[in-house]
């Protein structure tokens, strides 16, 4: 049998992941799953955000309260875990994101869309991905210098 504190530990991170996911996917029982990209519909544009940036707090209040269960040793295996992961995946993404917008798609599947615009929309969507973790990673960084004072 599990330690009591590992068992709450997976509780709450279910509870992040399952209730972040249901609240992500909120709107598509109003709306349903038709291509977002078909004409702007402001209201669905506002319901999907906002039903995004509620996920998001969910999951970070849950995550933080299941992180704050672990002992000593778990919570300093986490922090090494998820540095090394991100640095890990940040840097094994960049040869696939060049591969993808310079058109390596289309190497494997010749009726992969390809165009300027295209490349644009990949080349922010990844950019915007990494300035994120970037300044996530700042963020935390001086939270945690201003906590220690």
């Amino acid at each position: 049998m599990a330690e009591r504190r590992t068992l709450v530990f997976l509780g709450l991170m279910s509870l992040a992941m399952l209730g972040g996911w249901a609240i992500t996917a909120s709107p598509l029982f109003v709306f349903g799953a038709g291509a977002p990209h078909h004409g702007v519909d402001p209201l669905k544009i506002v319901a999907f955000t906002g039903a995004t940036a509620l996920s998001v707090a969910w999951t970070l209040y849950f995550a933080t309260l299941a992180h704050h269960r672990l002992d000593e040793f778990q919570a300093e295996r986490a922090k090494s875990a998820t540095y090394w992961g991100t640095g890990l995946g940040v840097a094994v993404s960049g040869p696939i994101f060049v591969f993808i917008s310079f058109g390596g798609l289309h190497w494997i599947d010749a009726r992969a869309p390809m165009g300027r615009d295209l490349a644009l929309a990949f080349d922010y969507g990844y950019g915007l991905a990494i300035v994120s973790v970037g300044l996530g990673c700042l963020a935390v960084g001086a939270w945690r210098r201003l906590v220690r004072r």
